[in-house]
């Protein structure tokens, strides 16, 4: 059985959304494989992306691959115009 992010994704793209409207799968596919069911994405709020992790550990294994990770969302969605990465509860 599909996920529901497939179907969804499966959906936006039929009706032709562009990427920017749909950042939580632009954030899906840029995000490290072993780390995209442990750190989850929240919302995009004045720039900010909020991210919780499902374990300190995840958190801070993702802090190592912040900096690379961040620049490639800009790329990705570059007029929401993301500065910073915070992790929330």
């Amino acid at each position: 059985m599909a996920a529901i992010d497939e179907y969804l994704k499966d959906y936006f793209s039929s009706i032709q959304m562009d990427e920017e409207a749909n950042p939580y799968f632009v954030y899906q596919e840029t995000i490290d494989p072993k780390l995209k069911d442990k750190i989850l994405f929240v919302e995009i709020k004045d720039h900010i992306l909020y991210v919780r992790a499902l374990h300190p550990s995840y958190k801070q294994l993702f802090k190592l691959q912040e900096l690379s990770f961040l620049k490639k969302i800009k790329e990705r969605l570059p007029s929401l115009e993301i500065k910073k990465i915070v992790f929330t509860r």
